[in-house]
């Protein structure tokens, strides 16, 4: 989806009739402005692309990291406002005076999940042979690099795998990505490196599966994500009620199906994170 951006840069084009950057670093009337007498074409149409590419580009960043359009129609506190919400999307989340704040790798990560209060320590999340899947969407255009998982107590001898699934008509449909097996024996952030884009407004659904239900994949995570906009359904902390999907995979399975087929809700559900 493309996002309206109507600022544009003017003499843009190469061979544009404009001065050179050092003519107009020599031009008499820099500092002073325009006076009375001959205005060449050149030299108004250098100020003019100066000043509209410093406009586009403030434009083209808004319209990127806010998923908003940016119109000209003479107005600035709708700008202002998407302004800050596309700086404030570049800025990783916070969560100070949490003890559960798993320490990342750098990059700035978003979790599918969302606790109803703040972040919790809740662990030993979902059932072996289980994929659970998470609806979200995004709210800015983005590439996302990394998926993954954290893992609060290392449990030796299983798996988890992580992805991210499309939607149709509100349910999940094909595997877009994924982490592939994991081992969960080591704790802390465990990722794989992926390339995926994802469309601003169109849903998607985070999922992860474990191949033993006695691993501690962290849950009921908030996060501050695209200026205060948490992702996603609440994890196993949250009220009753906010659900996640469930699909029963085969034992011994070795990747997530390139189709999803959930077939129940559980109210504990894992927080898959993802870098973009």
């Amino acid at each position: 989806m493309t996002v309206e951006q109507d600022f544009q840069v003017f003499a843009g084009a190469a061979g544009a009739n404009v001065l050179t950057q050092a003519e107009w670093l020599a031009f008499a009337q820099l500092a002073d402005g325009f006076q009375s007498g001959v205005l060449t074409s050149a030299s108004l149409n250098k100020a003019l692309r100066q000043a509209t590419t410093i406009a586009a580009l403030v434009a083209q960043f808004i319209a990127d990291n806010s998923g908003q359009p940016v119109l000209d129609d003479g107005t600035i506190a709708n700008k202002e406002t998407n302004l800050e919400a596309a700086i404030k999307s570049l800025v990783p989340p916070s969560a100070s005076g949490s003890t559960y704040w798993p320490t990342l790798p750098t990059g700035n990560y978003h979790a599918s999940g969302a606790s109803s209060n703040g972040l919790t320590s809740s662990a030993s999340v979902g059932a072996a042979n289980n994929m659970t899947l998470i609806p979200f969407t995004v709210p800015r255009n983005c590439v996302v690099t990394e998926i993954g998982f954290y893992v609060s107590s290392a449990v030796g001898g299983y798996y988890a795998d992580a992805g991210i699934y499309s939607d149709a008509s509100g349910a999940p449909n094909a595997l877009l990505a994924s982490t592939g097996q994991i081992s969960t024996g080591t704790t802390g952030m465990q990722t794989a490196a992926v390339s995926l884009t994802l469309t601003a407004g169109v849903p998607y659904w985070a999922a992860v599966a474990m191949t033993g239900a006695s691993q501690n994949i962290f849950a009921g995570l908030y996060v501050q994500a695209y200026g205060n906009q948490a992702l996603g359904f609440p994890g196993a902390s949250a009220t009753a009620g906010s659900v996640a999907l469930v699909e029963a995979l085969a034992s011994g399975w070795t990747a997530l199906p390139a189709t999803a087929a959930p077939t129940g809700t559980t109210t504990a559900a894992p927080v898959v994170f993802f870098n973009g």
